[in-house]
C-alpha cells in the first residue's frame, strides 16, 4: 500500500513539474493582460530599445534631403511619438529596476494594441499602456474598445491640459445646475481610477520637449554618420567595386553626368565674366558699338547668375538639380546664339561704313564724315 501510495506521490509531482516547465516555456502572450510567466531573458540593452522603437535612417532618406533640418521637417510628426516609447522605458529602467517596462516593438509585435507592456520578476504582465500625445487623441482613446485593458498615458503637459479642461467642464456644469456630459465622466473616471496618466507607478513620463528633444539627438546621430558613409570617397569606391558591371557603368555614368553639370555651371560663371569684361574693352577701342555692348553685358550679367544659381543647387534634390542643369544649359545656348548675332550686326554696321565711305566722292567726304562723327557723339552722350 505504501509503494503505490509513494508511486502516486511520484506521477503527481511528475505532472506538476512538466506543466510547471510548460508554463514557463510558453511565449509572450502579449494579447492578454496578465500573462503566464515567460522565460527567457527580458534585458534588452538601450541601443536594442532604440533602434527597435524608433527605427534608423534610410539610405534613401538621406540621399533626398539636403541636410537634417530638412529630413526632420518631413519626418518629425512620425518619429516623435516612437521617441516618446523609447525615452519612457529608458528613463523607467534608470530609474526603477525591481521590474521591466518595454516596448511591444522590441517584443517583436510593433502592431499589439498596446504600445508597452510591464513585467514583474517573474516575467509576467502586469500592466498594459498604450501612448497618446495630444489632449484630443488621449480622451478619444478612453472610448476606444480596442484600448479597453490599457492603461492611456500621456505628456504631464497634456495631462495638465486635460485636467484645466475638466475642472471648467464641472464648473459650468454646476453653474447651470446639470449633469456633466457622458465624454468628461469617463474623464473624471479615468483620472480617479489611474486609466489616463502621466505617470508609470512612481516615474512621471518624459514631455513632449523632452521626447522631441531625445528623438531629434538619436536622428541626428543616425542621419550623420550615414551621410559621411554615403559621401564618403573611398565607401563610394568599395560600394561600387562590390556591385556589378552594368551598375558600376550606370553609376559612373551619373557621376559623369553630375562632375559634367558643375563644371558647366563653373564655366558659365566665368564665360559670363569674361563677356562682361570683353564689351567693355571692346567698347573702349571704338570696335563696339555702345548699344551693343550694353546688350552684351546684358547677356553676360544673365549668364553669371545662371551659372551661380546652379552651382548653388548642386545640394539640391534631385529633381529640381536636373531642371536647374537644363535651364542652365538653354541659357548657355541662348546667349552664344545672341552674342553671335550681336557680332555679326557690327560686322555689318562696319561693312556699311566702309562702303558708305568708298561711295562717297571727294567733296562729299568732309560733310559724310562730320555726319558720321554727329552720330557717334550722339551716341557718346547717351553713356550714363
Amino acid at each position: 500500500m505504501m509503494r503505490w501510495k509513494s508511486i502516486l506521490f511520484l506521477l503527481l509531482t511528475g505532472i506538476l513539474v512538466c506543466c510547471s516547465s510548460n508554463l514557463y516555456g510558453r511565449s509572450i502572450n502579449t494579447r492578454s493582460l496578465g500573462c503566464a510567466l515567460v522565460s527567457g531573458n527580458l534585458n534588452y540593452s538601450d541601443t536594442e530599445i532604440i533602434q527597435k522603437t524608433i527605427g534608423s535612417v534610410s539610405e534613401k532618406a538621406v540621399r533626398k534631403t539636403k541636410n537634417f533640418s530638412h529630413y526632420m521637417s518631413l519626418n518629425e510628426k512620425g518619429f516623435t511619438g516612437k521617441g516618446f516609447e523609447a525615452l519612457t522605458v529608458l528613463k523607467y529602467q534608470k530609474k526603477i529596476g525591481f521590474q521591466q517596462l518595454l516596448p511591444t516593438a522590441v517584443l517583436g509585435d510593433p502592431h499589439h494594441v498596446a504600445d508597452l507592456l510591464l513585467f514583474d520578476k517573474r516575467g509576467k504582465v502586469v500592466s498594459e499602456f498604450q501612448l497618446k500625445a495630444g489632449k484630443k487623441i488621449a480622451i478619444s482613446a478612453l472610448s476606444d474598445k480596442r484600448y479597453d485593458k490599457c492603461i492611456i498615458l500621456t505628456h504631464p503637459e497634456t495631462m495638465e491640459s486635460i485636467q484645466k479642461e475638466l475642472t471648467q467642464k464641472i464648473f459650468q456644469a454646476q453653474r447651470r445646475r446639470v449633469e456633466l456630459s457622458q465624454k468628461w465622466k469617463s474623464v473624471k473616471n479615468a483620472i480617479i481610477s489611474g486609466r489616463l496618466t502621466d505617470h508609470v507607478n512612481s516615474m512621471v513620463v518624459p514631455s513632449r520637449y523632452e521626447s522631441l528633444k531625445f528623438t531629434r539627438k538619436v536622428k541626428k546621430i543616425q542621419y550623420n554618420e550615414l551621410r559621411k558613409n554615403i559621401f564618403d570617397s573611398s565607401h563610394v569606391i568599395k560600394r561600387i567595386n562590390s556591385l556589378s558591371a552594368p551598375r558600376q557603368f550606370n553609376i559612373l555614368v551619373g557621376l559623369g553626368k553630375k562632375i559634367a553639370g558643375d563644371t558647366a555651371s563653373l564655366l558659365d560663371v566665368l564665360l559670363g565674366v569674361r563677356r562682361i569684361w570683353q564689351a567693355e574693352g571692346q567698347f573702349n577701342q571704338g570696335i563696339l558699338d555702345y548699344d551693343l555692348a550694353s546688350y552684351k553685358k546684358i547677356i553676360g550679367m544673365i549668364q553669371v547668375g545662371v551659372g551661380a544659381i546652379s552651382l548653388a543647387m548642386i545640394f539640391t534634390p534631385e529633381p529640381i538639380t536636373k531642371i536647374v542643369a537644363l535651364v542652365a544649359i538653354t541659357v548657355g545656348i541662348v546667349v552664344e546664339v545672341i552674342d553671335c548675332w550681336i557680332n555679326y550686326i557690327q560686322v555689318k554696321r562696319n561693312d556699311m561704313r566702309k562702303r558708305l565711305f568708298q561711295r562717297i566722292s571727294t567733296r562729299e567726304r568732309v560733310n559724310a564724315v562730320r555726319q558720321l562723327l554727329l552720330k557717334n557723339i550722339s551716341q557718346i552722350e547717351k553713356i550714363p
